[in-house]
């Protein structure tokens, strides 16, 4: 019943789709304030402002026609267009190898240097080509998971097909794991949602804690923020865009020469920083630049003429990098470097690098008509695709948008850009590449490099755009407020206006050309740049990964958006290690912290009461008594005194797999091989007190406080730490003459059969005293008329002292000969054991045996019963 619930929900969200698109004016909203014409829904280009046009949250179940081809996230394309050495489909997936190659080419490329049944990852390990495409990452560097492998995928009609290409079952779908790396199986989750229920939702929905987080501030230029994770501290470099988890701490640190004001750390507490941020100061110790100087971030002093001039004068670089240079305005005389230096004109394709970054002499930049456009097509088939360095083909107007399209990033560099002129509504990545103002210190990174969100260069505009804000709020009086208003709607229709079109400015040789650029497309590519993904690493056994927010399970070699939380755990009988139980997904698509995995552990060995166990790991003492232990933890067991061993290996060694290489070495106690005569045998004797009043028979005339006592009732014998063995006769009274049941432990105690003490009070502690939590009276044999044995269970145990406090050996030979009775009992107390040999009974009275022959097999289970405490 599940399962077809489930194919209708499925096919009941394409049918409410199709009504949705039939019902819409032929128009679908991008948002509240911008809609396109259904049409171009999912036709493989963005054309909304926020992109969400061309994404698989709308496209993944998307229908597509019998003359055209689905692309891999489920946009529908012209059939003729697959394969036309021209991108169509948004994600590429129309022009991947292994969908474009002949069979012969596809079965190499799959196969590279691994066997016939095998696909080779790109990171070189070979898997079972059935494995690949299938929703789980096989290879190391998740490439057998991606859309250059699998797009080219058919997916039969029981299967889902995931926005990357891959097959999962359909009843895998929306059942709130990611079963598709990308997690295009439960899109649909949320689209499936009305929006008129959505507060009503949100009333049912239980509540969720709030997750902690602190923002970067704006750093001063010489600042270093470092992320600490539990006193570790995380490679990346945090950017002010950055967040951290709270209880987190950030440690600082200055450039070379300058001097940290301030904390040295600080810890995220309340979503916010407890103390003020610090900054660096040039040292007082070195020489103060004089008026006419410049200061390099080393300390250096330099002529200011030599600064953003294409020469490296600083020791270090300083004066010629985009946080000094990108702002700087050149004459008309002059050229203007990709970073902002300015070198004069002349100096522009001579041949000799003058820009630090080489941008005056790039390829395309230097080359005449004819060459410049064989250099971008390269071996591209269409005049209007550029070849990138990987030899990929794609459209010209994605070059230089601050989004890498090719793979190895080329039409986003130096090279490819630097013979591009931004418009003034646009912002000169540090590389050349332009996006638009309107994007520009929004907190994302919209330029490959991140150059659009610099410090130097977004705080006076935050600062600025701040003063813009406050103007929104003005009051009734239009014309108090009539010089706030124009400024507003002027900055408005300047935004609208840098997003509407976009035109760039060509170079080439000593000739200039416009060219527009759809900015639509760009802007929507700005915000999937700004989302880069963390990626779960595929090598992570048994780790479960989970998106609170979202409420989805990942699977280790998924992807989680940037600035989402994740928390991590483990499968049963794993163990979380090397890493915290939750992450952040930093903007720069790294964790901020290490990934943990999981790994599993070895049983602690406890020490008992026959070992003593010591442990240690890489030759450091370790814990392995009460925690599990790590692979290759290595345990000592040896006995405790009054024990001797059972088994040889005293080493053991937790293996990977969790278990200890050898059985856990084994005790047990020593014990007495007894003789005819019992008297000079005690130590393997107790005496065993039943409690009663002191001195008489009469209950009434006593307070049970002060007046009861325990008596002697009997001799029993030591058996194991445990265990004491007597007759039955011993718990056949109670001396209370109450309702208490004769037998119950609650009656007894035990003290050795050395003390003098004849009897005791209730309350008194005496060397030696044991308490009783069990008896155990065995069943009477067919036939006999005597008494049955009973075992004391202690509510501790007996510490073995050799020579003075030991158990009896269970020696049995079998049969008892003759059950001859022993003329004489005076060696004998009333319970005495005796098991070896001939003489193998318990005494019952003065007259009485118990031949412990015919109790051999209720003796032992009990004695196996209580080894545990060993």
């Amino acid at each position: 019943m599940f399962k077809q619930n489930k194919y209708l929900l499925w096919a009941l969200m394409v049918i409410t789709q199709m009504f949705t698109a039939l019902s819409s004016n032929n128009t679908w909203s991008c948002s509240d304030t911008e809609s396109i014409p259904r049409s171009k829904l999912c036709d493989g280009f963005v054309d909304c402002s926020n992109g969400r046009d061309e994404t698989a949250l709308e496209c993944v179940t998307e229908p597509c026609s019998e003359d055209e081809y689905r692309c891999a996230y489920g946009a529908c394309i012209k059939a003729e267009k697959k394969c036309n050495k021209q991108i169509d489909c948004y994600d590429r997936s129309d022009e991947t190898d292994f969908l474009c190659g002949t069979e012969e080419e596809v079965s190499k490329k799959i196969r590279g240097n691994c066997s016939d049944v095998e696909f080779q990852c790109v990171s070189g390990e070979c898997i079972d080509e059935i494995t690949m495409c299938d929703g789980i990452v096989d290879c190391s560097d998740s490439s057998d998971e991606t859309v250059e492998s699998c797009s080219h995928i058919e997916c039969s009609d029981l299967s889902f097909r995931c926005a990357y290409g891959a097959c999962i079952s359909i009843e895998q779908l929306l059942d709130t794991i990611w079963d598709c790396v990308d997690g295009s199986d439960e899109v649909q989750i949320v689209q499936s949602q009305p929006v008129s229920s959505e507060v009503e939702a949100e009333k049912h929905e239980p509540e969720k804690p709030d997750i902690e987080t602190c923002s970067i501030p704006y750093q001063n230029p010489h600042l270093i923020t470092k992320l600490i994770k539990d006193g570790v501290e995380v490679n990346t470099a945090l950017s002010y865009y950055d967040k951290v988890l709270r209880h987190d701490f950030v440690k600082f640190e200055c450039s070379p020469t300058f001097t940290l004001i301030g904390a040295e750390r600080l810890e995220c507490i309340n979503n916010d920083w407890y103390r003020q941020w610090p900054h660096c100061e040039r040292p007082d110790n070195l020489r103060p630049c004089r008026a006419n100087e410049t200061t390099c971030d080393n300390g250096d002093c330099i002529n200011p003429a030599a600064l953003c001039n294409g020469v490296k004068d600083c020791r270090d670089g300083s004066d010629e990098i985009p946080q000094k240079c990108l702002n700087r305005t050149c004459t008309e005389n002059e050229y203007k470097c990709k970073y902002g230096a300015c070198i004069p004109k002349d100096n522009r394709c001579d041949k000799k690098i003058h820009c630090a970054d080489g941008s005056d002499e790039t390829t395309l930049l230097c080359s005449s008509e004819d060459n410049y456009a064989k250099a971008l097509q390269g071996s591209c088939e269409s005049e209007d695709l550029i070849q990138c360095r990987s030899k990929e083909c794609i459209e010209y107007h994605l070059i230089c948008d601050g989004i890498p399209d090719c793979s190895d990033g080329s039409d986003e560099s130096v090279e490819m850009c630097a013979h591009i002129q931004c418009t003034d509504s646009s912002f000169t990545c540090a590389y050349g590449g332009c996006v638009s103002n309107y994007v520009l210190c929004n907190g994302e990174v919209d330029c490959a490099d991140g150059s659009d969100e610099i410090a130097e260069i977004c705080a006076p505009i935050v600062i600025e755009n701040q003063k813009y804000e406050d103007m929104y709020n003005y009051d009734d009086n239009v014309n108090t407020n009539i010089d706030q208003y124009d400024v507003i709607n002027e900055k408005r229709n300047f935004v609208e206006k840098a997003i509407k079109e976009k035109v760039v400015t060509v170079i080439v040789g000593p000739e200039v050309q416009t060219k527009p650029v759809v900015v639509n497309k760009q802007e929507t590519i700005h915000t999937e740049m700004a989302q880069k993904r963390c990626t779960i690493p595929p090598n992570r056994p048994a780790l479960r990964v989970i998106n609170e927010a979202q409420n989805v399970t990942i699977k280790v070699g998924g992807q989680v958006n940037a600035h989402d939380i994740v928390t991590f755990s483990c499968e049963d009988t794993w163990h979380l290690v090397d890493g915290q139980t939750e992450a952040l997904c930093m903007s720069s698509g790294e964790w901020s912290t290490t990934v943990p995995r999981c790994e599993k552990r070895c049983l602690p060995q406890w020490s008992g009461i026959s070992t003593h166990t010591t442990c240690s790991y890489k030759n450091k003492s370790a814990d392995c008594q009460t925690m599990h232990s790590k692979p290759e933890t290595k345990a000592l067991v040896k006995c405790a005194t009054g024990y001797k061993p059972l088994t040889k290996s005293e080493e053991l060694i937790c293996d990977d797999d969790g278990e200890w290489s050898q059985p856990k070495f084994k005790c047990k106690p020593q014990c007495v091989t007894l003789s005819g005569d019992m008297s000079k045998r005690a130590e393997v004797l107790v005496k065993i007190f039943s409690l009663g009043y002191k001195g008489s028979n009469h209950p009434e005339s006593f307070s049970l406080k002060n007046d009861l006592q325990y008596g002697m009732a009997c001799i029993g014998t030591i058996i194991s730490p445990k265990l004491v063995l007597t007759s039955a006769l011993c718990f056949s009274t109670n001396k209370l003459n109450n309702r208490i049941a004769a037998n119950d432990p609650i009656l007894y105690s035990i003290l050795p059969a050395a003390t003098k003490k004849e009897s005791f009070g209730q309350y008194e502690q005496p060397p030696g005293r044991h308490n009783i939590s069990q008896i155990f009276i065995a069943d009477k044999v067919l036939g006999d008329n005597i008494d049955t044995p009973a075992i004391a269970v202690l509510a501790d145990y007996f510490v073995i002292i050799p020579n003075k406090i030991m158990p009896i050996c269970l020696q049995f030979s079998g049969k008892c000969l003759n059950h001859k009775i022993i003329e004489t009992t005076e060696a004998f107390l009333e319970g005495t054991v005796a098991l070896k040999g001939n003489d193998c009974f318990v005494l019952a009275g003065l007259t009485k045996y118990i031949f412990m022959d015919e109790y051999q097999q209720w003796l032992e289970t009990k004695v196996m019963l209580h080894k545990y405490i060993l």
